[in-house]
């Protein structure tokens, strides 16, 4: 369905648009207008501003008047949260009006207890009397209306009907479409947001089912909410938004960064160009039917080392230049290899293998899909069992005594392509734990991943595989987002158990890896360094949370074992960062509130003061750790 946004349409086949939002207050009418030029300027097609009250909705005509003047005709849109009143203003004034279902005319929350069946429909038929007259005005002014659910507040209705679930967010979003269509109003569109890459993936493709079902498909927005700055911030986003976007789900897209708005803006566009050439590859439809809604991972051998998702690294020699250490080296010049790391798996070409290492149990040959049969039946039956070595290996299943049936009792690696991979699939079936190294060099290769490993799950083979992905950059933000949007649907979907990033530019090793275990992380398979959950603020943010940011990382950084939020207002704050072990959320002008997960327990606290308070209550439940020394 196409919906006209001022001088933009989207859906129908329209370009997707790249959007982002001001930082600014909105009554500060100069500062606003300047970052939306600047903005507009860096390729934003769209920009939203905060919209708390009536005179900051009163203030979108002067911001409009001026951008009109200085000859920026480009659509905005105001975030309206609680009051319907603030909508309707804001919607004579500028070309779209986001709200949010969990907080939009509803009641006072209630226990959960309470939300019978008749107060439930009472409570719809007050947003329904709501929204009757926000739709009027709107379709009035040819406005358009954006139907924003927030993982971090459903309204307590929807919590307590379907919980704090994908499945209660797109029926948040279902309602109030449900209650548009009654009054004939389709100028919508519709996002699914959380700072938790599943959820988003997975409410996106229920709200998108449900809208198929009901023959109203509206345009879709993308994005992930406290995505976080840097690194992790953008691997998130391209892991969130990647996904659907390879599924052919997306019209809009705003990468949220705590950073400069500005910055949002190139990572956006990446995402674009990627989903268009996954276009052209004609690939976005998968073979294999709808992405899952619930995280269900295919069952699979242990890995090595036990852990939930590995990382395949290169090493020349076998050392590890790494600060944090993969679970297993691939040997790009296996004759270097000088010594074995204590407790380290390796990997090496299996030619190589045959004629250095076949007595070494941690060192896997790996085995291209064109010589694998042989190599099973004819090479490895020849073979000598390996000597125990000089220091033992993590414990692994790839090396454990043969199973009944089973025609390999050594660790082997796979390598193959989803077209190389199939034929041979009646032989895993005899092998359940060798590695599946699958790669893929196709413009879209997530679709071929999935593809693949949809075979597999029918085949009901039990092999863990690892995705290897091959690039040719310098531009260590163009790998992030490339690999992370290319590898994230197969990880998100439970359907692939690690990564192996390989780059041939001259992007340092180190930087490579990080990003093969931020991926990991923002799919929720493996955590490797502490967690941060922080918005990328807005008007309504009464500190500087880049700075904030930056200091609580600088404090907390070595706490890999926790996530840790910080988030600039109230208003999302405390359900976005729900689960977060501990947060710092601005509560007013100079004023913090301090979290332990769900709950408050340092309120009103002097900013200044206020991330040695954060640091102080996780020392008081015994979560602090002090900074390890080098060599330690």
């Amino acid at each position: 369905m196409m919906v006209r946004i001022g001088n933009k349409q989207i859906g129908d086949g329209s370009p997707i648009l790249v959007q982002s939002m001001t930082n600014t207050p909105t009554m500060d009418t100069m500062a606003t207008v300047e970052q939306c030029i600047r903005l507009f300027s860096a390729g934003a097609e769209l920009v939203r501003i905060t919209t708390r009250n009536l005179e900051e909705a009163e203030n979108l005509a002067n911001i409009r008047r001026i951008l009109r003047e200085r000859g920026y005709p480009q659509p905005l849109c105001a975030d309206v949260h609680f009051n319907p009143a603030v909508a309707e203003t804001a919607a004579r004034l500028v070309e779209k009006v986001r709200i949010n279902p969990g907080n939009y005319g509803t009641g006072r929350p209630l226990p959960p207890e309470a939300y019978t069946e008749e107060v439930f429909l009472a409570e719809q038929e007050q947003i329904r009397k709501n929204l009757r007259s926000l739709l009027a005005t709107c379709r009035q002014h040819g406005t358009a209306l954006r139907i924003g659910v927030n993982h971090g507040s459903l309204s307590a209705r929807m919590m307590a009907r379907y919980g704090d679930t994908p499945e209660g967010m797109a029926e948040s979003a279902m309602e109030f479409i449900r209650l548009c269509r009654e009054e004939n109003f389709h100028n919508l569109v519709i996002s699914m947001k959380a700072s938790n890459v599943r959820i988003i993936v997975y409410a996106t493709r229920l709200v998108v089912q449900k809208m198929k079902a009901e023959g109203a498909l509206y345009p879709v927005h993308l994005g992930v909410t406290e995505a976080g700055e840097g690194e992790d911030g953008r691997i998130r986003s391209a892991a969130g938004i990647g996904t659907l976007l390879a599924e052919g789900i997306g019209d809009t897209i705003r990468v949220s960064l705590t950073e400069d708005p500005v910055e949002e803006i190139p990572v956006a566009q990446q995402l674009v160009k990627l989903a268009e050439k996954w276009k052209t590859a004609g690939k976005t439809e998968q073979k294999a039917g709808p992405g899952k809604t619930t995280f269900e991972p295919r069952p699979v051998n242990p890995l090595p080392g036990h852990v939930p998702a590995l990382v395949i690294a290169d090493s020349a020699d076998g050392t590890s230049p790494y600060q944090t250490p993969p679970d297993i080296l691939f040997l790009t010049q296996p004759s270097l290899l000088l010594n074995l790391m204590p407790g380290q798996m390796y990997l090496c070409d299996h030619e190589a293998w045959a004629d250095l290492f076949t007595d070494v149990p941690n060192i896997m040959p790996l085995v291209p899909a064109e010589h694998f049969e042989h190599f099973v039946t004819r090479i490895l039956p020849r073979l000598p069992a390996p000597s125990a070595p000089a220091s033992q290996p993590p414990e692994s299943p790839l090396t454990n005594p043969q199973e009944p049936g089973v025609t390999n009792q050594r660790p082997v690696a796979l390598l193959a392509s989803p077209a190389t991979l199939t034929p041979i699939l009646p032989l895993l079936q005899n092998t359940p734990s060798v590695l599946i190294v699958l790669q893929s060099f196709s413009p879209h290769p997530s679709a071929e991943f999935r593809d693949a490993l949809s075979l597999m799950e029918k085949s009901s083979l039990r092999n863990p595989v690892v995705l290897n992905l091959n690039y040719a950059t310098d531009d260590a933000d163009a790998l992030r987002i490339q690999a992370s949007a290319e590898a994230a649907p197969a990880l998100i979907d439970g359907l692939a158990n690690g990564i192996w990033l390989r780059n041939a530019g001259t992007i340092a090793h180190e930087t490579v890896v990080s990003a093969a275990m931020g991926i990991l992380q923002a799919c929720r398979l493996r955590t490797f360094r502490t967690d941060y959950i922080a918005c990328p603020s807005c008007g309504r943010t009464l500190f500087n949370i880049m700075d904030v940011l930056r200091k609580v990382k600088e404090r907390t950084h070595h706490l890999s074992h926790l996530k840790i939020a910080v988030m600039g207002c109230i208003v999302n704050g405390p359900g976005e960062m729900a689960d977060a072990d501990y947060g710092y959320v601005g509560a007013g002008p100079g004023r913090v509130t301090i979290y332990k997960g769900k709950n408050p327990v340092r309120k009103n606290i002097h900013e200044e003061n206020a991330i040695a308070e954060l640091i102080q209550v996780i020392k008081e439940n015994g979560d602090w750790m002090e900074v390890p020394h080098p060599g330690e």
